[in-house]
């Protein structure tokens, strides 16, 4: 019989695994994600911003990138020291019941509540391209003056058509 990882307090809702069998990230009814290796050993502190239970969870190829979906209908990233990445994606009603991330790296998925997949192109160039748009009518954009205003512009320049 397999040793039981111990931590969660609840009940475990979902695991994963990585592609390299080394890494184990789980996700319970407390909340928590927990990442483990594979003697069972917590690899960091429980990674903590879900704002309900976490129902799913996986793991990039790569083994840096942890995904999350939970019952306040969020899906976040972790990078593997628990930090969440960016803002989490929003647009299920109600829970995220599973997650998903492509071997890739570059689109996640997820399912819920309400019966609709949702998927997220997660590569940079598209949120720049998204980061830029919503700037383009900032004031230090029409005139940028010191030399970190006038790099972000230059930064901007190919995703916007009105340069």
């Amino acid at each position: 019989m397999a040793t039981p990882f111990k931590g969660h307090q609840g009940d475990v809702l979902s695991v994963a695994i990585s592609t390299d069998g080394q890494t184990i990230v789980s996700g319970g009814l407390d909340g928590t994600v927990r990442m483990w290796n594979r003697k069972g050993e917590p690899m960091a502190t429980p990674f903590k911003g879900d704002q309900g239970s976490v129902w799913s969870v996986a793991i990039s190829a790569d083994g840096q990138t942890i995904l999350s979906g939970s019952s306040d209908g969020t899906v976040r990233m972790w990078n593997r020291k628990g930090q969440q990445i960016g803002e989490p994606f929003k647009g299920d009603q109600g829970n995220v019941y599973s997650v998903a991330i492509s071997t890739d790296g570059q689109t996640i998925l997820s399912g819920g509540e309400d019966g609709a997949v949702r998927m997220w192109d997660i590569k940079l160039d598209t949120w720049l391209k998204t980061a830029c748009e919503r700037l383009a009518d900032h004031p230090v954009f029409k005139k940028p003056e010191s030399a970190d205003e006038k790099k972000a512009k230059e930064t901007c320049k190919p995703y916007l058509d009105s340069y």
